[in-house]
């Protein structure tokens, strides 16, 4: 199972994500081999969706508008931890990212971005409504070639008490996702 890391008690990290449900997700995440929580950790099971693909228009003479995206919750109560989404907007057009996270983040802190232990990406959220906090950005051509071959996209964020979130989406299937739509 992937796993969330977080030093703080788990009646945090429960109000931190309180009110933010999903329908039941299909997949169950395995966790890494060398993941190791440290002492003071919590360690939560995730499930996650899959990268999945949509794609739209606003007529039949309009140019497709495509995404990928993947989502994870918490195993035990479906409670929506993170979206992760890019969007190809015609094939000639550089592709989007968007990303959300929980209610209750330090927006100081921004969140970052990487696949497996590569460079890490990091990006301010621009705004929060009732479904969480949100980034949307350019996405980086070296970010989307580390997601292409990785094996794990690695979101982490600090929570308002400055405690740190990681989360933990598998990349297998991203590559044929994001192919089937560029």
């Amino acid at each position: 199972m992937h796993i969330i890391m977080k030093k703080a008690a788990l009646a945090s990290l429960t109000l931190l994500l309180a009110g933010a449900f999903a329908p039941a997700i299909a997949q169950e995440a395995k966790q890494p081999e060398n993941a190791t929580p440290l002492a003071n950790q919590q360690t939560l099971s995730l499930a996650t969706s899959g990268w999945q693909t949509r794609c739209s228009a606003k007529d039949r003479k309009t140019a497709l508008e495509c995404v990928v995206e993947a989502s994870a919750v918490l195993s035990n109560n479906g409670q929506r931890l993170t979206d992760f989404s890019i969007r190809v907007p015609e094939p000639k057009a550089a592709p989007v990212m968007l990303l959300r996270v929980p209610l209750e983040v330090s927006l100081a802190a921004g969140v970052n971005v990487k696949v497996d232990e590569g460079k890490v990406f990091s990006y301010p959220l621009q705004s929060c409504n009732n479904n969480g906090c949100f980034i949307g950005n350019k996405l980086d051509q070296d970010l989307l070639k580390a997601l292409i071959k990785g094996s794990n996209l690695v979101i982490t964020f600090k929570d308002t008490a400055q405690n740190d979130i990681r989360l933990s989406l598998p990349l297998n299937g991203f590559g044929d996702a994001f192919a089937a739509v560029k």
